[in-house]
């Protein structure tokens, strides 16, 4: 692909307005959403931090990197009933994943009861300002990530705890803001085949895939109104969140993870050379936690890509090398193949099938389907990797390596067996039947 001939500048997208008119409402930002006045960085680093979204798996990684590389009192809200609550949800959370911080680092970590969806962040009136006068940078890496329903049923945390970020972010004075958004906000069929820069406004949302898609394209809309009104408004694009490049740690209800243990379960992957984004989890927290330290890199736009692309069919092959018995097949047969073992008791897929195979999405086609077409966007992420190596930072590649350190974290976790021990009980399985080819499967249930 030739991104001469390929690539739009954002001047000469039409502002098409999407075809939800509940969409198109929440496009509406309130004027009261303006800059109180410049922004003032601290000298040294941000000096208090308002973090959303602690107790997901990037925003584990996002309070573990702000610790280790800022002196910043850390803010963590987090929905509890209490601030005791939310500090054991906060703690635990880090320790699922292996981040435990030192105690000197757990010091500075403060966390509050609120909530995103209400007035006031869920504070009461003293709180919130309390908090509005300290806080002098904003963190949202909050949302509800999920790829079955509807926009209305995620447009209250996705799109409303946005809006009152923003409100968060001009109250008593201007901080900087940090949203974490995703490169779901150009799948629409506008964008189809073409190359898409960190300078390009999202302007269209017509045939996006899926709610979330939907939900983050509005919020984005918002936080760009917000740039423009004074507030130095920064936005990540990170594609789909994998393993810790290091130890292989991931979330178990992370899609790709499910559909990689299913069809491991099941014996058949999509060999689709269809480029699929990814980026690991630890690359992505310390690239967004670099930039949002450096005012130089404020009111910046970043593709939080991989620098090497990996295709569907790539991930078959790694999970082949590493010893599984998968069988790669064209999409069609896939799914076909899905509705078979799918259905078995302990498939980790059986809950998704629906997803899978029934049409949800505007574009008349199961949101699965509409990942796998080609041709998709193409995301140009040059401006970000030359930041990041300005910086002293080398972006972390998606790599069959990437692929095998995951699987071993699946294996130590219980979430399949060893292809050691898949090839042993495939053969005790095999003699009980009198040497007849045994069936792919035998893992356990699900992650």
């Amino acid at each position: 692909m030739d991104p001469a001939e390929n690539h739009f500048p954002s001047s000469s997208l039409p502002p098409v307005l999407p075809h939800e008119p509940e969409i198109a409402a929440d496009l509406e930002l309130g004027p009261e959403i303006t800059a109180v006045g410049p922004y003032q960085p601290r000298a040294g680093g941000p000096g208090v931090i308002l973090l959303t979204g602690a107790t997901g798996f990037l925003g584990s990684y996002l309070l573990r990197d702000l610790l280790a590389h800022t002196t910043a009192t850390v803010v963590c809200l987090v929905r509890a009933k209490s601030a005791e609550s939310a500090r054991a949800r906060v703690e635990e959370n880090l320790h699922r994943y292996g981040l435990a911080p030192s105690a000197a680092q757990w010091s500075r970590v403060e966390t509050l009861a609120g909530d995103l969806t209400r007035e006031r962040l869920g504070l009461t009136e003293a709180a919130y300002a309390g908090l509005a006068t300290r806080v002098d940078t904003v963190i949202h890496g909050a949302a509800t990530v999920n790829f079955y329903q509807p926009y209305r049923q995620l447009r209250a945390t996705n799109v409303g705890g946005v809006r009152e970020i923003l409100r968060f972010a001009v109250a008593a004075r201007t901080k900087a803001l940090h949203y974490v958004s995703s490169t779901g906000v150009f799948d629409s069929e506008a964008y189809r085949g073409l190359v898409v820069t960190e300078a390009d406004v999202p302007a269209h949302c017509h045939g996006s895939v899926m709610g979330y898609t939907q939900t983050k394209w509005v919020a984005e809309q918002l936080v760009l109104q917000a740039r423009v009104r004074g507030i130095p408004a920064s936005v990540y694009r990170p594609p789909f969140i994998m393993a810790d490049s290091r130890s292989g740690v991931v979330d178990a209800e992370n899609l790709i993870v499910k559909m990689l243990i299913g069809c491991i379960q099941g014996g058949y992957w999509p060999g689709q050379h269809t480029d699929v984004e990814m980026v690991p989890v630890d690359a992505l927290s310390r690239a967004i936690v670099h930039f949002a330290c450096d005012p130089v890199h404020h009111s910046r736009t970043f593709h939080l890509t991989s620098p090497r692309r990996m295709q569907w069919a790539d991930i078959g092959e790694a999970a082949r090398s590493y010893g599984y018995p998968l069988t790669l097949v064209p999409y069609g047969e896939w799914t076909q193949r899905l509705a078979e073992f799918g259905r078995r008791k302990h498939n980790a897929l059986r809950p998704l099938l629906r997803f899978y195979t029934k049409v949800t999405s505007p574009a008349g086609a199961p949101v699965p389907e509409i990942f796998a077409r080609v041709p998709r966007p193409v995301f140009d992420s040059a401006a970000t990797q030359e930041a990041l190596a300005a910086g002293g930072l080398v972006p972390t590649p998606m790599t069959d390596a990437s692929i095998a350190t995951m699987l071993g974290f699946f294996v130590r976790q219980g979430w399949l067996l060893s292809p050691a021990e898949l090839r042993a009980e495939n053969e005790s399985r095999a003699a009980k039947r009198g040497g007849s080819r045994p069936p792919h499967a035998a893992c356990v249930p699900h992650a």
